[in-house]
C-alpha cells in the first residue's frame, strides 16, 4: 500500500506540501525508500512518519537527508519509531553536523517516545545547533527550547533548556 502511495505523491501530485504516513507500517527499509522518493521534493514542507518502526537504518537515513542541502522539510514527525536503538539516528545528526553540515528550514521535530538514552540524548542535543530554524524539538521528557539560557539541571549555559543541557542526563539512566 504505501508504496503505490509514495509513486503516486510523487508522480501524480508534484506539489504536495504535506504527507501523513503514520502508522503505515514502513519499517527501516520502507523509510529508506520513501526518504529517497519524497525527501528532495522541493514543495514537501510537512512529514509524518509516527509509529513506523523506523529503527537505526532508517534513523540514519533520517538524519542524512535532514542535514543535506537539498532538505526543505519544516516539519517532521518521528515519534515512537525506536530511533533510540544504538543511539544510531543521534549520533549520525551529530556526525553529520561535526562536518559542519546545516539545515535552514525544519523549525519543528518530534522525537518523543523513541527510547532515547543517555548515550543519544547528548549527541542529539549538540546536533540540534545546526538546525538554524529550529524553534520547537519535541524531546522524550519535555519540549527543548532553543535559546541560551541557564539550564534547570546543572545551571550552567545551555544552547538547550531542558534536561538535554551542557549536564547531559548524567544522573538519568534512560530517557522514554
Amino acid at each position: 500500500v504505501w508504496r503505490g502511495l509514495i509513486q503516486w505523491s510523487v508522480r501524480v501530485q508534484p506539489s504536495i506540501r504535506e504527507l501523513n504516513m503514520r502508522h503505515c507500517s514502513l519499517n527501516s527499509s520502507g523509510v529508506v525508500q520513501m526518504f529517497g522518493a519524497v525527501s528532495c521534493r522541493s514543495q514537501l514542507r510537512v512529514l509524518n512518519l509516527a509509529w513506523n518502526q523506523v529503527g537505526s537504518l532508517g534513523g540514519q537515513t533520517i538524519a542524512t537527508v535532514l542535514l543535506s542541502p537539498d532538505c526543505v522539510l519544516e516539519e517532521l514527525d518521528l515519534r515512537d519509531n525506536q530511533l533510540g536503538d544504538s543511539g544510531a539516528f543521534a549520533k549520525k545528526l551529530h556526525q553529520l553536523q561535526a562536518a559542519n553540515a546545516t539545515n535552514s528550514c525544519l523549525q519543528r521535530l518530534h522525537l518523543g517516545n523513541n527510547g532515547l538514552d543517555v548515550e543519544s540524548v547528548q549527541p542529539l542535543a549538540s546536533a540540534l545547533a545546526g538546525f538554524l530554524a529550529l524553534v520547537s524539538a519535541q524531546a522524550p521528557l519535555q519540549p527543548l527550547t532553543l535559546r541560551e539560557e541557564t539550564c534547570r539541571a546543572c545551571y550552567r549555559s545551555c544552547p538547550i533548556s531542558c534536561f538535554a543541557g551542557t549536564c547531559g542526563l548524567r544522573d538519568r539512566k534512560s530517557v522514554v
